[in-house]
């Protein structure tokens, strides 16, 4: 008998369950500065930029101002870029921003 988990089904769900909206960072102005600046150190590959913008994030979160789940997402594109992984990196960055809500006023 063919296991559940190897069937085309199953990993169709699997699929679609992982391309929801990316977890929310909110309205500060800090976070919005921080995920522009990890942007724009990924975009341009720039290892020392990189670093700070990764510094301030683990601030952010650390401080309460960053929740978990985006956090734990911005970590993704940031070991990407560490590991090389540039054009990975900077794609999944831009979307993970252009998933994001802006507020209403």
């Amino acid at each position: 008998m063919r296991s559940i988990l190897r069937s085309p089904g199953w990993l169709l769900l699997l699929a679609i369950a992982g391309c929801g909206r990316p977890a929310q960072i909110g309205t500060s102005d800090e976070v919005l500065s921080a995920v522009d600046a990890l942007y724009t150190a990924v975009a341009s590959r720039r290892p020392e930029l990189l670093e700070q913008s990764a510094a301030t994030i683990e601030t952010l979160h650390s401080s309460g101002k960053l929740a978990d789940a985006p956090h734990r997402q911005l970590k993704t594109y940031i070991v990407e870029a560490r590991a090389g992984k540039w054009d990975s990196a900077v794609r999944q960055l831009h979307e993970f921003i252009r998933g994001q809500r802006r507020a209403k006023s």
